[in-house]
Parts: C-alpha cells; structure tokens; sequence
C-alpha cells in the first residue's frame, strides 16, 4: 500500500548491491511500497539486465565510485554490497575486507559533508556474535567467529561512527534461505550431482533461519520506523542442522550423507559447528517474521528446489 507523502517528504533513497539475491526482493518489495516523490538510486558493479522505469542506475564499485556523481546526496543508503573473495580463504577475504573498509569509508565521509540527515542501513550477519548456547539479542557483545572474523573489518567505519548527522543501523540476519546463497554452495550443489543431503560434522550446532523474501520485507518496513543502532531478523524458531538436513531429505526424497568437517578450511567449521540462536528485544517486525508458521515456511522454500542437474 502506497503512503501519502508531501513534497517537502521525498526520500532519494540509495541501494548498493540491488543486483544480489537479498538486494533483488528488497528492490521488488521497495518499488511495490514506494510514494510519489520517491527517488531511487540503485549501485551495482553491472546494469541489470531489465531496468525499470523512474530509477537512476549507476554502475560501478563502491569502494572506488565518485559519489559526487550521483544527482544529489540520499537521504536513506540501503547497504547490501560487500567485497568477496573467492580465492586466497583467509588472505584473500581480509584483503577484500580491507577494500570494503576503504570503501565504507569514503561513503561516510562523502555523506558527512552533505548538509542533510541521513540513514544507513547495513546488512550483517549473526556470525558477528560468535557461538552461544544462549538466545543472543541486540544487546550481545560482537565476538565474531567464521568468515566474521574477517568481514568485521569493513563495518568498522561504520561500527564508529561518531557523525551527528548520519544514524547507522546494522541488521543482523542468520543463515538466509534463498537460491543464490550459501543454501546453493553446502546444500543445493550436493543434492543436484550427488542426490543426496549433507550432513556437516555431527549436525548438533543450533541454526536459525529467515527467507530473503522477509528480509526484505522487514528492511522496507524499518525505514520508516525509529532509529536502533541494531536490528536482528530472525524468526522464532530453531533447529539443530541435522535436523534441519533430515528436512531437505524428507522433502526431496533423497538419503543424508555426513561430510567429515575437518577437511574444511577454519571459517567453514566454525559455520557449521558454532550454535547462534538469533533472537531480538525488538517487535516492529513480528508481524512479518511470525505471522504464519515458520515450519511452513521453510517447507513452501525447500518444495521449490530443483533437483534435476
């Protein structure tokens, strides 16, 4: 449903990374909620292959883009971009860290001059939080585990920041359910070649979930709400991973298989043997993350996967 909004209300609203797989739902559900004098600009390293009418494309990666470019400053940066590395583990993740941070930084300082408040909101990861055998809330202390303990770096200009006119929120979400994720690399590849499920280690880490879909919906939501610091999304369920194999298998109709974890480098075992029960202090996105079983929802995911190779 589209909000009334007066001229002196519009929103240019800047989304980095709107080509990824939790960036595409976030653009579908931003589009289908937007007001009349929305202005959207949409960063990506390639154009999309359909544009849509009324958005500013820019192309380019944003540790390197000339932000005085754009047609005029934002008022809200949704953050979805991130430097990876598929090459080098460790080195090679710190280095794309490094440049992540540099970038990050140069977009602070750019929105620092403009002469307007502004809002980020930045995409995170529970492995920020590190393993616990307790619900961990806003209120956790960071002790970042597995591919965290590298990426923490590039949220540092952001984890400082002291600027009066920029309020940064960091959204915190578990293993996100959607084809194009981590699901495609540990669980999706191995059931297409090999048909069967995998099981990583002995299974017993506790996982919580959320589908890029909800992410999405929640992050379109909080725009408009009050300014937190943090925001973890996550819904009110958790399963071990053994368990949450069984359900793939269940589903598909396949056999599990255990994949010994030892010969994994670092940041993959502590994923996959560390227990984050991703909870939150906050409501505003119950009404989203809770409103129909979870159960099912992980269900209706897992009945779109394609088996066939």
């Amino acid at each position: 449903m589209k909000t009334k909004q007066t001229a002196s209300d519009k929103r240019t609203i800047l989304v980095l990374g709107s080509n990824g797989f939790i960036g595409r739902e976030f653009v579908k559900e931003l589009l289908s909620n937007k007001r009349e004098n929305d202005q959207f600009y949409f960063l990506n390293r390639t154009f999309p292959a359909q544009k849509i009418e009324g958005v500013h494309y820019f192309t380019g990666d944003f540790t390197h883009f000339d932000w005085t470019s754009l047609p005029s400053s934002p008022d809200i940066v949704i953050h979805f971009a991130r430097n990876s590395s598929k090459r080098g583990r460790k080195w090679g993740r710190l280095l794309a860290s490094f440049k992540g941070y540099f970038g990050n930084n140069r977009l602070l300082n750019y929105l620092s001059i403009q002469n307007k408040k502004c809002r980020v909101f930045y995409l995170s990861g529970s492995l920020m939080y590190g393993n616990h055998t307790e619900i961990v809330t806003e209120k956790t202390p960071l002790q970042p585990i597995s591919f965290a303990k590298e990426y923490i770096h590039a949220e540092q200009p952001f984890l400082t920041n002291q600027l009066k006119n920029i309020d940064v929120t960091f959204v915190r979400v578990p293993w996100v359910l959607g084809f194009g994720s981590w699901f495609d690399a540990f669980y999706l590849k191995k059931i297409k070649t090999e048909q069967t499920v995998p099981i990583y280690g002995d299974g017993r880490n506790t996982m919580a979930f959320i589908l890029n879909q909800d992410i999405a919906k929640c992050m379109v939501h909080l725009l408009d709400n009050p300014f937190q610091p943090v925001v973890n999304l996550a819904y009110d369920y958790f399963c071990t991973q053994a368990e949450f194999s069984q359900k793939i298998a269940n589903k598909l109709h396949l056999p599990l298989t255990t994949i010994p974890i030892h010969s994994f480098e670092r940041a993959i075992k502590e994923a996959f043997t560390s227990s984050i029960k991703l909870g939150s202090e906050l409501k505003e996105c119950d009404f989203i993350l809770n409103n129909t079983s979870v159960e099912g929802k992980i269900d209706d995911f897992l009945g779109e996967i394609d088996i066939s190779v």
